[in-house]
């Protein structure tokens, strides 16, 4: 299973000006899915271009939009999975606002935590399986996030997986874990992993069949 998260922002980081800042995405669970949805948006986008008599040239955000076409493009969006990242500004240290780096390192961090909740809330659905995920791509529109920031953004991600298979294991065999090995080939589209446990196997599977002999 790959991912791929789209995501864009609203609103000035400016607590003056603003009590809101809001990251907004979408998460596609195949690349398949994903393009299913791109087609669906553009026949929507195209009806309500002629139902609404936009200019071809006019990007159709919220402010140019009638009520009913928000409404009806939300809905276009019903069976996609989306997700929320809500900052109250006001209930930010002033100083984050002091300078223009701290404010981008908070963006970041805010952005990241959001998204981790966000797919560990899928888990917990059985929506996703940690373990079955090769690859997290993530597209923040306009997040002034650099690409290798993007990049690390995405290898934290697959750590945080890394993390709970871990737990599962161990809780389930109860056998330590020394450390997952997890890599994905994307030219045979294949992904493996290797877990190295601190007792031998061997051992392990001796207490366990000795236990039922």
């Amino acid at each position: 299973m790959n991912l791929f998260v789209y995501s864009d922002e609203s609103g000035v980081f400016d607590v003056v000006h603003n009590d809101f800042f809001v990251f907004g995405g979408l998460l596609f669970t195949s690349k398949e899915r994903r393009d299913i949805a791109v087609r669906k948006y553009r026949n929507v986008e195209r009806t309500m271009r002629n139902k609404g008599r936009y200019a071809p040239e006019l990007e159709l955000k919220a402010k140019n939009l009638e009520n009913k076409h928000k409404g009806e493009i939300m809905r276009s969006l019903n069976s996609e999975l989306k997700f929320a990242i809500i900052i109250s500004q006001k209930s930010i240290s002033p100083e984050i606002y002091s300078f223009k780096e701290h404010k981008q390192r908070y963006l970041d961090y805010a952005y990241k935590i959001g998204l981790k909740r966000f797919l560990q809330h899928l888990a917990s659905r059985n929506i996703i399986a940690f373990n079955e995920v090769k690859r997290i791509y993530v597209w923040p529109d306009e997040h002034t996030t650099a690409t290798s920031g993007r990049y690390e953004l995405e290898e934290g991600l697959l750590n945080e997986f890394k993390i709970r298979i871990r737990t599962y294991f161990e809780d389930k065999f109860q056998l330590k874990v020394r450390t997952i090995l997890k890599d994905y080939d994307p030219v045979n589209q294949l992904a493996g992993m290797i877990i190295i446990t601190v007792e031998p196997v061997e051992e392990f599977f001796e207490k366990i069949f000795s236990k039922t002999t």
